[in-house]
């Protein structure tokens, strides 16, 4: 395990990076001195002091439960050793240290062998690669020999790992080699962790914490990658991209400390890494220009007349684009270095980064990164410099004399600021990043819809940076979307002329000539130019400046795509207001008190208001006019959506919603705006391409082309491709323009358009998904089955994704004002849909909404299938009464419609619920029933779904063979019907039952089959059950790190909505591959979560496996009583529900339990009866096992029978050997001492093989019943 003061610091590192504070803000805060936390984070305190962790938590503003964890962590650094910790270095010269000990490391092979490893933590170095290394492709005979004796040197050295006290650092398998360590061990592993966190920080907007990170990361580094090592393994790819990786890492800490002004810090570091990268063009680009800035510029100036030497006398060339353009702002006074954006964004993650965090050990170092991309052309990489105001340029007189220079005015035309501005932090970070256009002009487009704030955002940060623009700022309103003529381009140059001092008299003729007269001017200046409310981008473009030192910021409800395609210009969205920050405005006009004094009204009232800035100013307009008024009475009159837009009146039309959308549906196409109208008539939260055509009656490609122009106009947003979504407001407004425009009969056709196709595409999806459910007859469709129009079951279920709460609001709608019948169809086909995602408070929802239409129709048949999807979803949350009473319905409502599958299906899906309860003779009855109603009607894919779980009642009852028949059966039924979907859990089932047969190459190869069908359909709760019982299989042969993996990988695949029986699978499997590993802590947390899970659900058999883990683990932690307590309680259950498997558990641990608290004879009987379980059901490695502790009970005790335990050992080693388990090792190796003439049978703990093994290994069921039989039958 990972050392607790190393996950102590990370987790007070991520929270201050969260929090978007320095390590010096954080330390002023809470009062403890910035090394003190420098040290706590990187680990390097074995036991901060509570006192100092609760001013941390306090600033951090931590609740006293988040506190109470911190503390909880600093008291088990007191429980942890420390002092003999091994530590690898490879980011410099190879060290080895343990504690503050240095480690010797002896020849210089074996160094070389340990730091080809460590370069690479956790992955295979083959045999071929260490003899490259080591002997350069031309090894010694002996070279397998030495090989094998570096690494058993290593081992000694290193000692274990710190993932359990038995596991060596240095793990082998076949032939090859590989370094187990975790991140407190090596300083690379460090170093990809600090980089990783720097570039989320990066993400988040948190320069600052960011810079600090990457400052970090650096200081991991002593020198070059294993520095002073031969030539062949500094020159190995994986060091040569390590290097390249601190190269990277260096630049963007230094654009980061640049742009901050913090040039004595990037100077020191630059300094170190110059001393490994002397010729290396932007290292000395980059501190040239931090010289200059810290006030160092003769320095500066003399550093690139060096490397400008140095190049050419070591490299015959000059220096580069980027070291000039530094040499060049130095010498005319502008030193600070802006980077383009792309340095101040993280790189892409690399194809092979690994599994995601949390994966046990570490994923394939993150840090291997292609090198950082070269400036792009036209200057170097900038990020907010501090220039001087340039002088300004002489302009020629028209004689051609030189006249006196024409030297601007310093416009400064920014309107005022409003007050009360609140929010936009992200937005304004990315406006900062804006700043410098590397060698071009910047243009950046504010876009957003109208009342968004887009103007008070622009003046708000124009405003604020103003001193960096020294020449100037200019400002101009395009009414670009006014009630009024939107500003020609010529009418607004003439402003810009005129602000900038040039008579009229001077003005050119035409357009033309007056913007190359503009350009001229401000050319070679540092200027804002601010565009507010554009119409689009042919208004823009004679208005845009040609120097590189000027920005222009362009505000528009268009998004404006010609600038971005053709200028280049940097989009920047603008969305509503969040709800803190729609308070925050609303305390700064009304007061902090009143808005604190009635929460829920604000809430209200910010909803009502969109989270528009414009809407809630009118809100506060009326408030503060209306200081009696409580909030509730204004949020009240903001009652409904179609009421929302009546409740604004005021004297100024320009601020009324209904005038302020006008605006923009008046300048859209017809087409456009008859879509835009019937669109209110949608009932979901969003709409896609294709149901918005089927909704207009149009082709699609006509609906992209008009929804475009939507978008353009900012009525909706493309929120994904092909997915538009928008405010209730925008809605209520089209809304009221469908109903006084669209005649009704117009209406009602396009709702029934809509609900068509809703329902013909989840019908092509339900039968492409899961064809094996029963759904209702071709003939209650209007047009029988839709035909399939999806690529494959994966684009089916991305449709089902994308479109499932449309789909969810389409039934209760329909059920409340129709069309009904639409609305029961769709139901009906999304049943399937809801059991996979486990979407369980919309299901019952749906259920119940499409039961009231049904009902309301009259509809037997609808009601049958209504009845199905709420037993369905009440069995999948526990509530087995409720579920069996609608099956009850359902049986009933079946019969009286004629509709034999819904009898079948009700028969199987009380069979399900019997069977889980452990009522298995009442389970059979049912089973069997549907299975005849099936057979009688030919309907053999139906009848696979109750073999599926007639064979999960063989397993449980130990009848392997025949639940392997059933499973073949089943799965041929679905494959021969073309119909894969169906055979995922029945393969899942077929891999644990050859487990229990110790079949294991045939139970990995269904179960792997198993997840890579789920995979295509995206059924995460059969995927994670297949994951779940493939990590007992690879317990099962000893491959201990590939059960924690892939139990882990099966637990995160496993969310809340998961099923509970899969969820108490994989919560089993992870706990046994944490206790094979000693992660004790672990593997007792998730079996009590398993339990209380199975226990919940009254799942027993998972209970009672659940108790047999728990057994094992008291065991091994010496608590025999706990675990004598649990062992009974898991036989009692077994027993009582007939399942063998745990029952032989049961008995081999009472065994064991007895036989360490010194009764082999009570240990003997209980080994007998679990011998004879497992033989009976030919649970082979249980019998193998149980024979194990039958040999070692005989084996114990003054009574003790040599000869017996040597027999029962040689008949488990018998079983082990054909299995192909380890377990054959431990026991050949208690026969040779048993010979030896020392002693007979191995005395005390030396006979006990299989503690773990006798339970660990046995968990789950492979998912238990399929899904299918709580809707399938």
């Amino acid at each position: 395990m990972r050392p607790v003061e190393t996950l102590l610091g990370e987790s007070i590192r991520h929270l201050r990076v969260t929090a978007g504070l320095t390590q010096q803000e954080l330390a002023r805060s809470a009062g403890v001195s910035e090394r003190s936390l420098r040290d706590i984070e990187a680990g390097r305190v074995g036991r901060p002091r509570p006192s100092s962790l609760r001013r941390l938590g306090a600033a951090l503003r931590l609740s006293d439960e988040e506190v109470e964890t911190l503390l909880s962590r600093v008291r088990a650094t007191g429980r942890t050793a420390h002092g003999d910790r091994m530590h690898i270095s490879v980011l410099g010269p190879l060290n080895v240290r343990r504690g503050e000990a240095p480690v010797g490391i002896g020849a210089a092979k074996q160094r070389e062998l340990l730091g080809l490893l460590a370069m690479q933590p956790s992955q295979v170095i083959t045999r071929d690669e260490i003899i490259a290394v080591l002997w350069d492709d031309r090894p010694p005979r002996t070279h397998l020999n030495l090989i094998q004796g570096y690494v058993a040197s290593l081992r000694r050295s290193l000692g274990t790992a710190a993932r359990g006290p038995s596991a060596s650092v240095v793990t082998s398998a076949g032939g090859a080699y590989r370094l187990e360590v975790e991140p407190g061990q090596l300083d690379l592993l460090g170093f990809g962790d600090l980089c990783l966190q720097a570039k989320g920080a990066l993400v988040a907007g948190h320069l600052s914490s960011a810079e600090e990170l990457f400052g970090e990361a650096l200081g991991c580094w002593r020198g070059s990658v294993l520095a002073g090592s031969g030539s062949a393994l500094r020159n190995h790819p994986a060091a040569v991209a390590l290097d390249r990786r601190r190269m990277e890492i260096a630049l963007r800490f230094a654009d980061l400390a640049l742009a901050g002004g913090r040039f004595q810090q990037a100077v020191a570091r630059l300094h170190d890494l110059l001393r490994d990268e002397p010729l290396h063009e932007g290292l000395h680009a980059r501190l040239v220009q931090a010289m200059a800035g810290g006030g160092e510029q003769a320095a500066a100036l003399r550093l690139f007349g060096d490397i400008r030497s140095r190049l050419a006398e070591e490299l015959g060339v000059q220096p580069g684009h980027e070291l000039a353009a530094a040499h060049l702002r130095v010498l005319r006074g502008h030193p600070a270095f802006p980077a383009a954006p792309d340095a101040l964004t993280p790189a892409p993650d690399p194809p092979d980064a690994g599994p995601a965090a949390g994966a046990p050990g570490p994923a394939a170092p993150p840090w291997h990164a292609p090198a950082p991309s070269q400036s792009p052309a036209g200057g170097p990489p900038a990020v907010g410099a501090l220039r001087a105001p340039s002088a300004p340029r002489p302009s020629p007189a028209d004689d051609g004399r030189r006249a006196p220079a024409v030297r601007p005015a310093v416009p400064a035309q920014l309107p005022f600021v409003a007050r009360g501005f609140v929010g936009r932090r992200d937005e304004l970070v990315r406006l900062d990043a804006a700043l410098g256009g590397g060698g071009h002009p910047t243009i950046v487009t504010l876009s957003g819809t109208a009342g968004v704030g887009k103007t008070t955002l622009a003046v708000h940060w124009a405003h604020r940076v103003r001193d960096r623009f020294p020449d100037g700022q200019l400002y101009l309103n395009l009414r670009g979307y006014s009630a009024g003529r939107a500003m020609e381009p010529a009418d607004a140059i003439a402003c810009f002329l005129d602000a900038l001092d040039v008579p009229s008299s001077r003005l050119p003729p035409t357009l033309e000539a007056q913007v190359g007269l503009f350009r001229s001017l401000v050319a070679d200046r540092r200027m804002l130019v601010v565009l507010d409310n554009a119409k689009d981008a042919e208004q823009v473009r004679p208005l845009l400046p040609g120097s590189p030192g000027c920005l222009v910021l362009v505000t528009s409800r268009d998004r404006l795509p010609g600038l971005v395609a053709v200028e280049g210009a940097r989009p920047l969205g603008l969305d509503r207001l969040s709800a803190a920050e729609g308070r925050e405005l609303l305390a700064g006009r009304l007061g902090s008190d009143r808005v604190a004094a009635e929460p829920e009204a604000v809430g209200e009232i910010i909803g009502r208001c969109a989270r528009l800035p414009l809407a809630l100013a009118i809100v506060c307009a009326r408030a503060a006019a209306n200081a009696h008024f409580p909030l509730a009475t204004l949020a009240a009159e903001l009652g409904g959506a179609l009421t929302f837009l009546d409740a604004f009146h005021g004297g100024d039309p320009t601020i009324q919603p209904r005038t302020v959308f006008s605006w923009s549906y008046r300048t859209l196409s017809p087409e456009a705006a008859r879509l835009f109208r019937l669109m209110a008539l949608h009932p979901g939260v969003d709409i896609g391409l294709a149901a918005a055509a089927r909704l207009a009656d149009i082709p699609e490609e006509r609906g992209r082309r008009l929804l475009g122009e939507l978008v353009q106009a900012h009525l909706v947003d493309e929120q994904r491709p092909e997915r538009y979504t928008w405010h209730d407001l925008l809605q209520a407004y089209a809304a009221e323009r469908t109903h006084e425009e669209d005649a009704a009969a117009e209406r009602v056709a396009a709702v029934h358009r809509l609900y068509e196709h809703y329902r013909g595409m989840t019908q092509a999806a339900a039968g492409l998904l899961y064809p094996q459910m029963v759904r209702l007859p071709d003939e209650v469709y209007p047009s029988g089955r839709s035909p399939a129009r999806f690529d494959g079951p994966r684009g089916a279920m991305s449709w089902l994704d994308a479109e499932h709460l449309n789909l969810y609001a389409a039934v209760v709608r329909a059920a409340e004002d129709g069309p009904r019948r639409a609305g029961w169809l769709i139901a009906d086909a999304l049943r399937g849909y809801l059991a996979k995602r486990r979407h369980s408070t919309q299901w019952l929802t749906v259920m119940k909404g499409a039961l009231s239409a049904a009902c309301a129709d009259a509809d037997l048949m609808g009601q049958a299938a209504a009845h199905l999807g709420i037993a369905h979803a009440y069995h999948t949350t526990n509530r087995q009464k409720e579920a069996t009473d609608h099956l009850d319905h359902l049986l009933e409502t079946s019969r009286r419609a004629g509709w034999m599958a819904g009898e079948a299906v009700a028969h199987g899906n009380m069979g399900t619920i019997h069977g889980e309860s452990g009522r298995l003779t009442a389970s059979y009855d049912c089973f069997r029933q549907a299975l005849h109603i099936w057979r009688h009607n030919g309907s053999e894919i139906y009848e696979a779904t109750v073999l599926n779980n007639l064979a999960t009642l063989d397993r449980y009852c130990g009848r392997f063979d025949a639940a392997v028949g059933h499973l073949e059966r089943a799965i041929a039924i679905w494959r021969s019907a073309g119909m894969p979907a169906g055979s995922p859990a029945a393969l899942n089932s077929l891999g644990q039952v050859y487990r229990d047969l110790g079949e294991f190459a045939l139970s990995a190869a269904c179960l792997r089959e198993s997840a890579d069908l789920t995979l295509e359909t995206r059924d995460l709760n059969v995927h994670a059950a297949a994951l779940a019982t493939l990590s007992g299989v690879h317990h099962d042969l000893g491959r201990m790190t590939e059960a924690l993996r892939t139990a882990d990988l099966a637990l995160r695949l496993t969310g809340v909505h998961s099923l509970d029986r899969s969820r108490c699978l994989t919560y089993n499997s992870y706990a046994a591959a944490c206790h094979a590993v000693g992660r004790y802590d672990g593997a007792l947390h998730h079996y009590r979560r398993s339990l209380d899970l199975a226990r919940e659900s009254g799942t027993r058999h998972h209970e009672a496996e659940a108790l047999i883990g728990l057994s094992a683990l008291h065991m091994d932690r010496g608590d025999l009583e706990q675990a004598h307590d649990v062992t009974a309680g898991a036989l009692a259950i077994a027993e009582r529900v007939r399942y063998p498997v745990a029952e032989g558990q049961a008995f081999a641990a009472l065994a064991e339990i007895h036989l360490r608290r010194g009764d082999p004879g009570a240990a003997i009987e209980h080994a007998r009866r679990a011998v004879d379980v497992h033989g009976r059901i030919r649970h082979r490695l249980g019998e193998a096992r149980a024979l194990v502790r039958l040999g070692n009970a005989f084996g114990h005790g003054p009574d003790r029978a040599p000869q017996a335990a040597v027999d029962h050992w040689r008949q488990a080693l018998a079983i082990f050997t054909d299995l192909g388990t380890p377990e054959a090792d431990q026991v050949r190796s208690l026969i040779d001492r048993a010979g030896r003439p020392s002693g007979a049978g191995g005395g005390g703990d030396d006979g006990v093989v299989g503690d773990r093994g006798v339970v660990a290994g046995e968990h789950g069921l492979g998912g238990g019943f399929h899904d299918g039989g709580v809707h399938v039958g």
